[in-house]
């Protein structure tokens, strides 16, 4: 979900015509979507425990690739996990 696409479902609820661009448009409305989107997510970012959101999945290969299935509620790679054999981090893992 972008900034564009907040401001034309908002657009839409309110009766505004949907913008073309957001952060770089000089109309009032325009400014006001971007400023309280910025609010809103800084209050997500404070209210919720998004630590407690991470799952861990136990994939098992054999050393060729191949393509796993991670589910339905996979939605990213957190920053900062790694791949681990036993309890000891053998490489740490990036969007690659």
């Amino acid at each position: 979900m972008t900034l564009l696409t907040i401001a034309r479902d908002l657009a839409n609820n309110v009766g505004l015509q949907q913008p073309d661009a957001v952060a770089a448009s000089g109309l009032r409305e325009h400014q006001e979507i971007a400023s309280q989107a910025n609010l809103v997510g800084e209050e997500l970012a404070r209210r919720v425990d998004w630590g407690a959101l991470q799952s861990t999945l136990t994939l098992t290969g054999d050393g060729t690739n191949k393509v796993h299935d991670l589910g339905g509620d996979f939605s990213r790679i957190t920053a900062g996990v790694g791949v681990l054999a036993g309890t000891c981090i053998v490489r740490p893992l990036s969007r690659a």
